[in-house]
């Protein structure tokens, strides 16, 4: 995924942010696209199960594989919603000058505090998952004003700011 957004980079120059977040919209919608035609296997792969289990002529190892198959396929969705998640905050962090470690910090920290607040292991885990897409409004913000060295003026630090709405 790099290597396209430094394409984009290249060509877009100062713009680079605006052609980034273009291919991210294209990326996740290609990933919603092939969840969704997963989770309606999904749903069929339910119902042709279900109806086998209600026809007493059925065999076990066919219902199990069908359970198996099911099983399989809700694994690849949670992957495939990991990846997507990751692939943002990777773009979010690609234009900033922070390290990639400041997203596994993140991460950390995040599920260590919802631990700490009395979230469940599970949710915990969701929450450090979630974490990478905490700067992706990033993408949105100049490089002129992203990468300043220095302080920011007044008016940059407002735009700056919107990163979080955004």
């Amino acid at each position: 995924m790099i290597i396209p957004q430094l394409i984009f980079m290249a060509t877009f120059g100062e713009n680079a942010h605006i052609a980034i977040l273009l291919m991210s919209i294209i990326y996740i919608s290609y990933i919603f696209y092939f969840s969704k035609e997963t989770n309606a296997n999904l749903i069929q792969n339910i119902k042709d199960t279900i109806e086998l289990a209600n026809h007493k002529e059925f065999l076990e190892n066919e219902v199990n594989e069908r359970v198996r198959d099911i099983i399989d396929l809700t694994d690849e969705i949670q992957i495939t919603q990991r990846e997507v998640v990751l692939t943002m905050g990777a773009i979010g962090e690609s234009r900033s000058k922070e390290t990639a470690n400041h997203v596994k910090r993140v991460a950390e920290y995040s599920k260590l505090l919802a631990l700490a607040y009395g979230l469940t292991e599970e949710d915990a885990e969701l929450l450090k998952q979630a974490s990478p897409m905490h700067d992706i409004g990033k993408v949105a913000i100049p490089d002129t004003i992203l990468n300043k060295p220095g302080k920011l003026t007044p008016q940059e630090k407002v735009i700056m700011n919107t990163h979080a709405e955004l």
